[in-house]
């Protein structure tokens, strides 16, 4: 048992923290519009994460079945919102007043939960291998819920604060232009990558 909480921690650490739709377009809003601003974007991502970790610890192999009929419908998709969430960051307003609508709110941090192959790959793996052997009782699916979905709080947050943190220094419009043009052909980038799901299977 100890060796499986290692292995899922050291999966869910490495994949939580590395760069994907959630991490990138975290780190835009810390930048745009900081941490405070964009807590509802980070719950939203929490809560669609939450979401996914429940149908995968309970409908794993269904699912997996169903994803093998359609993941190349689920890459187009997930690719074609990834790339919205792109084009959205290269029209954000710079003046950030209060008033100023904010670029991702709650609700497109659960969307993107469901367009985002990462994500959901990441938790069918969880169940479908990692904890494939887990007692079927509830206290342990819970358990894997609240350590999951902590992790994919403080990772987000973290891309969100180091974002808060570049925008101190980043007081000219220009350059934080650039700063959002990059972080943007990221998110495109990442787009490219989730088309082709392949790579995942």
């Amino acid at each position: 048992m100890l060796e499986t909480f290692s292995t899922l921690l050291s999966f869910a650490l490495i994949t939580s923290f590395t760069p994907g739709p959630n991490n990138i377009s975290s780190s835009i809003m810390g930048i745009n519009y900081g941490y405070k601003r964009t807590l509802p974007y980070l719950l939203g991502i929490v809560l669609g994460v939450l979401l996914l970790l429940i149908l995968s610890s309970l409908f794993s192999t269904l699912l997996l079945t169903f994803l093998g009929s359609f993941k190349s419908y689920l890459g187009i998709l997930g690719a074609i919102y990834i790339l919205y969430l792109s084009v959205q960051t290269l029209k954000v307003n710079y003046e950030l007043k209060t008033e100023n609508k904010i670029l991702f709110d709650f609700k497109k941090g659960i969307y993107l939960q469901f367009f985002n192959p990462k994500a959901i790959l990441y938790c069918l793996a969880i169940y479908s291998t990692i904890l494939k052997d887990m007692p079927k009782e509830p206290v342990y699916f819970l358990t894997t819920y609240i350590l999951l979905t902590t992790i994919c709080f403080l990772a987000i947050s973290t891309w969100t604060l180091a974002g808060s943190i570049l925008n101190q220094h980043l007081n000219k419009k220009p350059v934080k232009r650039v700063v959002n043009l990059t972080l943007a052909l990221l998110l495109a980038l990442t787009a490219l990558q989730v088309a082709d799901l392949q790579a995942f299977f």
